[in-house]
Order: C-alpha cells, then sequence, then structure tokens
C-alpha cells in the first residue's frame, strides 16, 4: 500500500529540514562553551603552576644555611620568601592578571616550615559574553604549599653549644 496526499504524507515532507538548522545552532553554542571553559580551566593551570613555582622557589631561596649549619633547624625569612615568591609569580604567571599572598608558617612537625602561596586572578572569555547571562571575565584561584623538612637520613645532632652541626655516624644510625 502506497501513501498518498490524502494520507497526510505532503504535509510532513521536509520536517526534518528544518531541524537541521536547529540543531546546528545547539552544536555551535555548546562547541562555544566547551571554548570558554578549556580557556578558564588553562588560566587555572597557569595560575596554579606559577604559585607552585614561586612557593618552591622561595622555600629554597629564603631557606637559612646558617642556622640549619649551626642548629640543625630549619629557619625561613618570611619576608625574603614573601618577595622572592612575588618576583617568581610574577615571572611565571606571564600575561596572566593575578595576584599573589605568601604566608610562612611552621610545619605538621617541628622541624618542617611550610611555605604557601595562593594567588586569584581573573581570565576573559570570548564567546560567553555573547550569550545570555554570559560573563566576560571568570574569576580563577589556586594555592600552592612547599614543605620544607631535613630528610632523616641527612640529619645530624647540633654539638651541644648549638656551633658546629655534626654528622651521624653509621654507628648511631
Amino acid at each position: 500500500m502506497s501513501r498518498s496526499a490524502e494520507d497526510g504524507w505532503d504535509r510532513e515532507r521536509g520536517s526534518a529540514l528544518m531541524l537541521v538548522p536547529a540543531t546546528v545552532l545547539i552544536l555551535i553554542v555548546l562547541a562555544a562553551l566547551a571554548v570558554d571553559a578549556a580557556i578558564v580551566f588553562s588560566g587555572e593551570r597557569r595560575i596554579a603552576d606559577a604559585a607552585a613555582a614561586a612557593a618552591n622557589d622561595a622555600a629554597v631561596a629564603a631557606l637559612s644555611g646558617a642556622a640549619f649549619q649551626r642548629c640543625g633547624r630549619l629557619r625561613i625569612d618570611p619576608s625574603a620568601a614573601a618577595a622572592v615568591a612575588r618576583e617568581s609569580f610574577t615571572l611565571s604567571a606571564d600575561g596572566l592578571e593575578a595576584t599573589p599572598s605568601v604566608t610562612v608558617r611552621p610545619g605538621p612537625t617541628g622541624e618542617a616550615v611550610e611555605v604557601g602561596v595562593s594567588a586569584q586572578g581573573t581570565v576573559e572569555t570570548i564567546f560567553s559574553p555573547a550569550l545570555p547571562g554570559g560573563v566576560s571575565v571568570r574569576t580563577v584561584d589556586a594555592t600552592a604549599v612547599v614543605t620544607a623538612e631535613i630528610d632523616p637520613a641527612l640529619r645530624g645532632r647540633p654539638s651541644p653549644t648549638c656551633g658546629q652541626f655534626e654528622r651521624n655516624t653509621e654507628e648511631e644510625r
């Protein structure tokens, strides 16, 4: 049995053709949102990487070698750590608008020191402003914490006067 115009076949012809432009428009909007999400994620990763590099640089550069050699203790100069972290962050976060904050505090054990760098910045999106309710700038933030501690295998004992640092011998281990 064949369909005829009386059955309404002619009225439905071409309806799928009307759905194609709507489907293409939906796919373009979804692709635009995916691109903006990737841009925001990339900006967040760049800020996180810059914060981690700044925390690491600050912990190494501001470590007092004299305090470690004399008394076997880790000491970090907070002002030096902050200056090094800000400079390192600025160099690492090339082109990003972000502001870091630096904290130096005792670590979980008495012989460790933590240097933390938190940063908050903005990332500009490309397609979101064209959508209803879309924003042109997203705020992203990241935190990195570096813990400086003495390796137990390399730990020595300070002399009674806290003068010369003596390395453990094999018999003492």
